[in-house]
């Protein structure tokens, strides 16, 4: 049989077509750590025998996807984070002064936009977004341009003393 070549056959239950749903911290382009290392342990098992993977190259590659992985994780904590900070900055608003400057406004040239200065009766949270209550109205947590905290009373009054 010259001329004739053999090799490993891969089994098909590894590249078989898996349900296309992006893994969790990936983006949504569905290369998550499952598929990352579904593809490593295929790579290692298919390798050339003559020519098998460099360990120096093979622990890089690991370090690389474990510190895309803290990262990620990073990256998710921070995001729930900054949206506990948001929410502590909106509710010590509460009963303060604030002037608001909408940013959908439509201005004509030379016009200058419009200011609301009023006191922040209620606060609203709608997904990821905050919205003040000022005179009836609602506005974006965005929108505010200026804060006045309300002055807190003597702590004793409190308390009842």
């Amino acid at each position: 049989m010259a001329g004739t070549t053999t090799g490993i056959a891969a089994p098909t239950s590894i590249f078989a077509q898996e349900p296309t749903k992006a893994a969790a911290g990936t983006g949504g382009n569905g290369f998550g750590q499952d598929a990352f290392l579904k593809l490593l342990v295929s790579r290692l098992r298919f390798q050339d025998p003559s020519e098998p993977v460099d360990n120096q190259q093979f622990l890089g590659q690991m370090a690389q996807f474990t510190s895309l992985e803290q990262m990620v994780k990073m990256n998710t904590s921070l995001d729930k984070l900054s949206g506990s900070t948001s929410k502590s900055d909106a509710v010590s608003m509460l009963g303060g002064e604030v002037t608001i400057q909408p940013m959908d406004q439509t201005l004509t040239e030379g016009e200058t936009p419009k200011q609301i200065t009023g006191i922040v009766d209620e606060i609203s949270f709608v997904g990821k977004d905050i919205k003040l209550t000022v005179g009836g109205t609602q506005y974006s947590l965005d929108d505010v341009i200026k804060i006045k905290v309300p002055e807190v009373s003597n702590s004793s009054s409190i308390l009842g003393q």
